[in-house]
């Protein structure tokens, strides 16, 4: 992922297929290609925008871990995103069962769910 840094997701995915790359580090190399703007300047971008971005590397995903991606996003720019954890913490505290007395399923849930996180990581950034 780190040799893809300067690269964009179609080029990673082009030469991954080359190289014949194992798709989980395919995927995180696009991963890191595709939200590294954002999430470098995580406190300067619309809350909406950073969820997505935290989604995209798997920050909300019980079958993917993070820190990969902001591990090779730090070593990639030298700047500590330790801040950044800190509002995917906070964002990752937001479950479904918070919503259990409102009496929301489907999608209506998943709104409360992301509008919830969306706030959280607007508290993080000090908005």
């Amino acid at each position: 992922a780190v040799l893809c840094w300067s690269l964009t997701p179609e080029a990673v995915a082009t030469l991954c297929q080359r190289l014949r790359a194992p798709k989980r580090q395919q995927r995180l190399a696009e991963a890191v290609t595709r939200h590294k703007a954002t999430l470098l300047d995580w406190r300067n971008q619309p809350a909406h925008a950073v969820l997505a971005a935290l989604t995209g590397i798997g920050g909300f995903a019980a079958d993917r871990d993070p820190e990969d991606a902001l591990r090779v996003i730090e070593c990639c720019s030298g700047r500590s995103l330790d801040d950044l954890r800190g509002a995917l913490a906070a964002a990752s505290t937001v479950r479904a069962a918070d919503f259990a007395g409102l009496g929301l399923e489907g999608p209506a849930l998943g709104a409360a769910i992301r509008a919830a996180r969306e706030r959280r990581i607007g508290s993080e950034q000090g908005l």
